[in-house]
């Protein structure tokens, strides 16, 4: 319905359905419709058809007088196709496209205005033949701006005053240099996915979305118009004052508020936005599981409240209570919400606001709690949604780690995602990092690394703690007290981490597959970060690619070369932080046996570290208490006998070799403190076989309590090598474990009868 607001106008120029589900009318799903692939006309003008005809249309003449024109459309002017469908859809009018759409000398892809605004695409696609690189486009694009202008005057006079010139791409990547291009000439570019996101959204909430493109293009908001008229929306709220800020609590129809409200979304040309797209499963729902408007048309309620911040000036006003209210922070009045579409942005809620979008219209007259404060300038929303989304629910931590460089830019954390972004515009990392709102190839899978991973690595690691030391931060002139992150300090970080990364990857150059999936990959760049820190450490904070080259290239060379055939297991394996650690002090190792002062410390802490986390877990205890029962057991036993027991009853090789350990102070026992001295402290494990068996410890005192030698005998030659994978602090596998438990519990209940025993 052409001339309507499109809240009025339930599908606009799209197609509309509903879904059933036992006979009901459920949830309200708008859809664009597809672009006919063979395009046809109809006109009695002959001139307009001889002008199809010139840009390839077949023409039939009909008896009736009437040209038909068709044209079966290339993949490049589906595209274009796709854009006018979409405006049209939006409620767009006076829509042109194609071959014959002309504004003064130039051609024109596609164009139609709404309420006063005018927008003129250029549309680029991959399929194009001889598409020249977008910097020139945009060029050539801003070149015409001014003569198509005054077209547009001359053709619609005074309807539309302000002109919004967009470059839409299909598949085409843009660069750093596009972008600046495109700014400084005043022109938009919707990238290769923006088509995709604004189906997406048109999806859930219809014709509003037309609201959702005039804001990314900043054009003002357009005025609500209902039946109620006026210029505001008055609701009884609650005013609360905390601190400087003050909150404003009341509810609201669903339909106005989604007349009211916008969601940020990170996009190619709108990368100062935060949230996050939606989830559409969660509001339309799937076959096995009911979505949010399928839950309020049922008849749910959502007793929580929506987060929101006012972009526009409220006005409140008073009302006296009595004695109703006696706290001087709490007012009740009337709130005054200017009727202008998106000018409430959410900041925690966008789901339950839009499950209301497809829901039966007495649904939609519905109340929703809300919370909004006053935030013109939009300083406090970014801060919010971090707070409430890391607290409360999971959210894309790109996203997070994404928001920090445009909201804190100057804290550790923004300082990190700026460094990692300036590191994918360069270097061996260059396009290969996802960040949100920015993608050079078409698919999420040809990025190998993520920001969120790289910052974390770095943040992690404190290699930009301006507190830490030997680490990648200098300090520079413009560093003061209250900003320890100016943009100078950015860029040593970014040189040394190029360097550094196009070392490991020239050392890799025999062994390409380490290339391929480890060293720019998500797992590969926090182990390799990690020795990166341990590199500044040796070095004493500075940094010299030779010095790093001569010291890091025979040992990672060997490594990689004994390493070759594991990569994708080493891939696998290092997606937890265990084993990150893990293989990152394998390398740091290997490199200490070259240079024996390298990361000592390090390898000391992290090894004292896994044993204090290995000796907690089962296997350890179970052979920590089965050793020293056997221990106190043998021992008191052999007391029984004679209280020279030691060199009477220990067999003499038993005797020199604990004595050799003695004397170099080295127990086979992981668990015996330094403190305890004496013999039996430093037997191996086989020993306790051997003194179990000698003959005369046998007949006079063990064959009463294990009847059978061989038996005891066998079931420690079982653990044997077992327990020397325990004391050298390495993984067993289940069937060991099972061998371990079953063993050591037999063994115990010999052993120790009148204890209860755990299996």
């Amino acid at each position: 319905v052409r001339g309507q607001p499109p809240h009025f106008c339930p599908l606009a120029t799209g197609t509309l359905r509903r879904i059933g589900i036992d006979g009901m009318l459920l949830n309200m799903i708008w859809k664009l419709p597809t672009p006919p692939k063979i395009k046809r006309i109809e006109t009695k003008a002959k001139k307009e058809a001889s002008n199809f005809k010139k840009v390839g249309f077949s023409q039939k003449r009909m008896k009736n007088g009437k040209f038909v024109l068709e044209k079966k459309l290339e993949k490049w002017e589906l595209f274009q196709e796709k854009v006018r469908v979409f405006l049209d859809a939006l409620g767009f009018q006076d829509l042109e496209s194609g071959a014959t759409s002309w504004l003064g000398r130039y051609q024109i892809d596609v164009a139609g205005g709404h309420e006063g605004t005018f927008l003129v695409f250029e549309c680029k696609s991959a399929h194009q033949p001889k598409l020249k690189r977008v910097t020139p486009e945009i060029n050539n694009f801003a070149g015409k701006k001014a003569e198509i202008e005054q077209a547009i005057r001359e053709k619609f006079g005074s309807k539309y005053n302000e002109v919004k010139f967009i470059l839409a791409l299909e598949e085409i990547d843009i660069s750093e240099e596009d972008e600046k291009t495109a700014r400084e000439n005043d022109i938009y570019i919707w990238g290769s996915h923006y088509l995709k996101t604004g189906a997406d959204l048109f999806t859930l909430i219809g014709p509003l979305s037309l609201h959702y493109v005039l804001k990314e293009l900043r054009v003002a908001p357009k005025s609500i118009k209902d039946e109620e008229g006026g210029a505001d929306y008055k609701v009884p709220s609650f005013r609360i004052t905390v601190g400087d800020q003050q909150l404003y609590s009341f509810f609201l129809p669903a339909e106005k508020l989604l007349n009211l409200v916008y969601v940020f979304r990170l996009q190619p040309g709108n990368e100062d936005a935060y949230q996050r797209f939606v989830d559409k499963k969660r509001i339309l729902g799937t076959k096995d599981e009911p979505g949010i408007t399928e839950f309020v048309n049922n008849g749910g309620f959502f007793k929580n409240t929506v987060v929101c911040s006012f972009e526009r000036q409220v006005n409140f006003e008073p009302k006296p209570t009595g004695l109703l209210l006696q706290s001087t922070n709490i007012e009740f009045g009337i709130l005054s919400i200017p009727k202008l579409y998106g000018t409430i942005w959410v900041i925690d809620g966008q789901h339950r606001i839009y499950g209301y979008a497809g829901a039966n219209p007495e649904v939609k007259k519905m109340n929703v709690g809300v919370m909004a404060y006053q935030d013109v300038e939009k300083k406090r929303q970014a801060k919010d949604f971090i707070d409430i989304n890391q607290k409360q629910k999971s959210v894309d931590p790109n996203t997070l780690w994404d928001l920090l460089s445009q909201t804190d830019p100057y804290s550790v954390q923004g300082a990190i995602t700026t460094i990692t972004r300036e590191l994918n515009k360069s270097g061996v990392f260059k396009n290969k990092i996802l960040i949100p709102g920015k993608m050079f190839h078409g698919k999420k899978s040809l990025y190998p690394l993520k920001l969120a991973n790289i910052c974390n690595s770095l943040y992690d690691r404190r290699l930009l703690d301006y507190k830490g030391r030997d680490n990648l931060y200098k300090q520079t002139p413009d560093v003061t007290d209250g900003n320890r992150y100016p943009d100078s300090v950015i860029e040593y970080p970014v040189t040394v981490l190029n360097q550094y990364f196009s070392l490991i990857w020239d050392i890799a150059e025999e062994t390409p597959e380490w290339r391929k999936g480890f060293i720019i990959h998500n797992n590969g760049v926090n182990i390799f970060l990690r020795l990166l820190a341990e590199v500044l450490k040796f070095q004493k904070g500075s940094w010299d690619r030779q010095v790093t080259k001569g010291l890091l290239e025979e040992p990672l060379k060997l490594y990689f070369q004994d390493k070759y055939e594991k990569i994708r297991e080493t891939r696998i394996e290092t997606s937890n932080e265990a084993t990150r650690a893990k293989v990152a002090l394998e390398i740091i190792k290997h490199i200490n046996q070259k240079e024996e002062t390298f990361a000592r410390e390090y390898i000391e802490q992290t090894e004292k570290r896994e044993r204090s986390s290995f000796e907690k877990l089962e296997p350890y205890q179970t052979l920590k208490e089965l050793e020293t029962s056997l221990r106190l057991f043998i021992e008191e036993q052999l007391k029984s006998l004679t209280t020279n027991w030691w060199k009477e009853r220990i067999p003499p090789d038993v005797q020199e070799k604990a004595k050799e350990n003695m004397v170099k102070n080295k127990s086979p026992w992981p668990w015996v403190k330094t403190e305890e001295k004496t013999p039996i402290f430093y037997i191996n494990f086989p020993d306790y076989g051997k003194i179990i068996q000698r003959r005369d410890n046998w007949n006079d005192v063990f064959s009463k309590i294990f009847g059978d030698s061989t038996v005891v005998f066998s079931w420690l030659k079982e653990l044997e090598d077992i327990r020397n994978k325990i004391a050298h602090f390495r993984n067993i596998t289940v069937e060991e474990s099972t061998t371990l438990r079953l063993n050591s519990t037999k063994i115990l209940k010999i052993i120790k009868p009148e204890e209860e025993i755990r299996a």
